[in-house]
């Protein structure tokens, strides 16, 4: 179906539901705890014993009240604050206390090589540390190597100081200890709602990582543009599993959970992902598309192994789900269309840390599979350079946009321009004002004949089959020197295996090449795939399942 692609939306959008104004972080947590003070703010598993924890709104805020006035005792005022660990409840406490009246907080991925944490360590100089226990050997070897200028480690996981790290537990306690002596340095601390107090590093998926300067107004700008048109009920759980260090897990579940009043439950591991679901009673999932097909396409295995109805099998998972968000890739509509028969709502979204990072999503009122939905309100958009097929670069504007680069003048100068944020990504409006992304401006494969290949299009096609759990596109030279598309196909081996018994690699091959032939005949010819590989390695991604595409070329074409 031909589609008209417009340069701009026919008009903002406009807010669903009424909300509270808030200009910074601690202005939500004031609305918060004053609205839902004896709410659950977080469950969660005590990591020695097992039991459940759960924590008030009213416990929350007294804990970042006392790890703020701890610190500022200490003379870390105006200070950077590094915090890496899993999702938990001391991160969230952290992470607040410093951006409501310490410092500039700087989360970084649990998941990184020690010498890339080195690295930023030494590029963004903090000068006190929170972490787990898995990284208290790298930490004090660093700081006794006098890489950057730590001054301060505070671990999650010790009951006790040691000589040469703080127990988290022991500095709460001195904080509170001095509130109630009528200490209010921490209380009555004002806050710069447009300072860059937020230092992020972006997940590179097509670059080098990069560090974005968020203001605490943009990210409470998002917070509140996302309420004005998806409701969370302040009787809603939402399961915290992407990586809280990445802005999408850290707006949309952290702060907008609490923002609504919710409560907030950590995954206890990606293998933990459906009993959490049940255990918690889980209302709302924030995810990644590949956890949502897994869950999706699970609950249709089971279906038919026990002749049971769908909707059977995914209420006695999950009785209490409502709501699927999903965000970083683009996904099958075919789920979506399956879950919505399934009487859950799944909404697509889109963002990026620059934007503090929600868009658009879909929402309350308006939906369109396939899309990534309508612009937030109060965001404008644009597309510039559009190709001959209404396609161009993603351009917005408004409050939630970075303060720039951190010590990165070029592109920064690259990124904005009077006011507007040049994405990187490639899309278009429809006549209605959804938006559609075709894929990234740098990952886009110029042919020779001048034709542009989005991969991203592709790979999405090529991957919906169960013979296929992912795939990577991209181009090669031919022999007569002209461009030919290859795709890095990952086969479902346990599928095969299940469903066409022993197989050799040649008639694997021989498979998956039928599959590429037929998606071929609904391609334009400069788009087929004229060659493959087949692996059973997963592809190099980010924490957040996107792609890391120079890496994985380097890799594949080496």
């Amino acid at each position: 179906m031909n589609v008209t692609k417009l340069i701009k939306p026919p008009h903002l959008t406009e807010s669903i539901h009424t909300v509270e104004p808030i200009q910074n972080l601690k202005e939500l947590l004031h609305h918060s705890c004053s609205n839902y003070s004896d709410h659950v703010a977080f469950r969660y598993k005590d990591k020695g014993s097992g039991t459940m924890v759960s924590k008030t709104y009213a416990d929350f805020q007294q804990d970042v009240n006392a790890l703020g006035t701890a610190l500022l005792e200490q003379n870390f005022k105006n200070e950077r604050i590094m915090v890496i660990s899993s999702n938990r409840y001391e991160w969230c406490v952290t992470y607040l206390a410093t951006v409501n009246g310490v410092g500039t907080i700087i989360p970084i991925d649990r998941e990184l090589p020690p010498d890339e944490i080195t690295t930023l360590v030494n590029k963004s100089e903090p000068n006190v540390i929170f972490f787990e226990e898995k990284f208290l050997d790298l930490f004090v070897q660093l700081k006794e190597q006098k890489v950057g200028v730590i001054q301060k480690l505070v671990c999650f996981d010790l009951a006790e100081d040691t000589k040469e790290v703080s127990s988290f537990s022991r500095l709460l306690e001195e904080g509170k200890h001095l509130l109630d002596n009528g200490n209010r340095t921490f209380l009555d601390m004002p806050i710069d709602s447009k300072a860059s107090t937020i230092m992020i590093y972006t997940s590179g998926t097509t670059s080098k990582s990069k560090c974005v300067l968020l203001s605490p107004y943009n990210i409470a700008s998002d917070v509140v543009a996302c309420a004005k048109v998806v409701h969370f009920k302040d009787t809603d759980v939402l399961l915290s599993f992407l990586p809280i260090h990445h802005t999408f897990e850290c707006t949309a579940t952290f702060l907008l959970g609490l923002y609504s009043g919710a409560c907030i439950a950590f995954c206890d591991g990606m293998k933990s992902i459906v009993p959490n679901l049940k255990e918690y009673d889980i209302t709302i999932f924030l995810a990644v598309p590949l956890i949502l097909e897994m869950l999706y396409k699970g609950v249709l295995k089971t279906s038919a192994e026990k002749n049971l109805p769908p909707e059977t099998v995914l209420r006695a998972m999950a009785p209490h789900l409502r709501l699927f968000i999903v965000g970083a890739a683009s996904i099958d509509k075919e789920i979506v269309s399956g879950l919505n028969k399934l009487g859950i709502d799944a909404y697509q979204g889109y963002g990026l840390t620059e934007a503090s990072p929600v868009v658009s999503v879909e929402n309350d009122k308006e939906r369109r599979p396939g899309s990534i939905g309508k612009l937030l309100p109060g965001i404008e958009g644009k597309i510039v350079n559009p190709d001959e097929e209404g396609v161009g670069e993603i351009v917005i504007k408004g409050p939630t946009i970075m303060e720039g680069y951190y010590d990165n003048k070029e592109a920064t100068d690259s990124a904005l321009q009077d006011g507007w944020l040049y994405t990187g990504d490639l899309g278009y409006f429809d006549q209605d004002g959804f938006l559609y992304i075709t894929g990234r401006k740098k990952s886009v494969i110029v042919l020779k004949n001048g034709k542009n290949v989005f991969p991203e299009e592709i790979e999405a096609v090529i991957n919906n089959s169960p013979l296929i759990l992912e795939s990577f596109v991209y181009s090669t030279k031919h022999r007569n020197s002209s461009d030919q598309l290859c795709a890095k196909i990952v086969y479902n081996q346990e599928y095969l295996s299940q469903t066409y018994g022993s197989m050799t690699e040649e008639d694997k091959r021989e498979l998956i090449l039928r599959h590429i032939k037929q998606i071929n005949k609904n391609l334009p010819l400069y788009k087929y795939i004229r060659d493959i590989t087949l692996t059973t390695e997963p592809l190099i991604k980010t924490t957040t399942n996107k792609i890391k595409r120079y890496e994985e070329l380097k890799r594949t074409v080496s």
